[in-house]
């Protein structure tokens, strides 16, 4: 009787908060949770900004008093926005300046196209939370967990644990929000 009873309570919450106000935005360019690349290359996923103000910090850092940026989330991928190039190394500039000098003939390497850095992951760790799991010391190093914003369908909030290695450095109230970029 209790099963019946907990599975009938269960069903009527489940039908009381639409599950679409809990998920993350849906991610353009198809129903999948990773669509096909489109044609012209076109990034899909979703754009996410991000802004934060310091809770806490150790005694004695020195830390900025605002976050602000933007990552893109692509099925359970976190990318960094701003597109990348591996730069060639001081060596192979030699090689290649040496070669120029002396009037050889060379043929130079192309750099491969602009890629995005992952900087982390992301998963459901409750209904209405998530976890983003962030790796990069570049731009985002440490754990952000939001959850929806009450009266608001796109903006969520939390807090993100900043780290350096796996000291914590510092504690932010954090808000996201899809954009159009």
């Amino acid at each position: 009787m209790k099963i019946l009873l907990r599975s009938c309570i269960a069903t009527l919450i489940a039908g009381l908060v639409p599950a679409a106000s809990l998920a993350l935005p849906p991610i353009p360019g198809g129903g999948s949770q990773n669509g096909a690349r489109l044609p012209d290359d076109q990034v899909e996923g979703t754009i996410w900004e991000y802004r934060g103000t310091l809770q806490s910090k150790p005694a004695g850092a020195d830390a900025e008093s605002e976050l602000r940026g933007k990552f893109r989330i692509e099925g359970t991928a976190v990318f960094a926005v701003s597109q990348t190039i591996d730069l060639p190394s001081r060596e192979e500039v030699k090689e290649v300046v040496d070669d120029v000098r002396r009037g050889k003939g060379i043929q130079l390497k192309v750099p491969t196209a602009a890629q995005q850095k992952r900087i982390g992951q992301y998963r459901k760790i409750s209904r209405s939370r998530r976890r983003f799991d962030f790796d990069d010391p570049d731009s985002l190093h440490g754990i952000m967990i939001v959850r929806p914003k009450k009266g608001t369908s796109d903006v969520w909030i939390g807090t993100y644990d900043q780290k350096q290695g796996k000291k914590t450095v510092g504690q932010w109230d954090v808000e996201i929000r899809p954009i159009e970029d």
